[in-house]
């Protein structure tokens, strides 16, 4: 029987640069062929780095807290309850603004793996 239902903590997490990622639909996990969700937390004041891109789109569900998005340049705020959405090799990057965590639900199509990502060392939020 193919798995249907993953859970974070079924899941090992991964340390990146202002967060901790769990990869939930994966190849790995149950099969998925076309997409990739995973789950991220970002601590308040953190900023999700190296400024990156990859050759997928990506949508952010921000499940909890606050932030800002930087994409090519363009800046902008989120919070709770909204997605925020990432074109297919575009440069950017988040932080929380906010008191508490951030917690996002990131859906990518097609797969992608950090270890795919294009680094741009040297952005920065300002």
């Amino acid at each position: 029987m193919t798995k249907r239902v993953v859970r974070p903590e079924e899941v090992d997490a991964m340390q990146l640069a202002g967060r901790e990622m769990r990869r939930l639909i994966t190849q790995d996990t149950v099969g998925a062929k076309n997409l990739t969700v995973l789950v991220i937390e970002v601590p308040p004041g953190e900023a999700v780095l190296p400024c990156h891109s990859h050759d997928a789109e990506e949508a952010a569900y921000i499940v909890q807290g606050e932030g800002e998005f930087w994409i090519d340049g363009e800046r902008g705020p989120f919070r709770e309850s909204e997605v925020v959405w990432f074109p297919r090799n575009c440069k950017h990057m988040i932080r929380n603004t906010g008191r508490e965590m951030l917690q996002a639900v990131c859906i990518y199509s097609p797969p992608m793996h950090p270890d795919q990502y294009e680094l741009y060392e040297e952005l920065r939020f300002d």
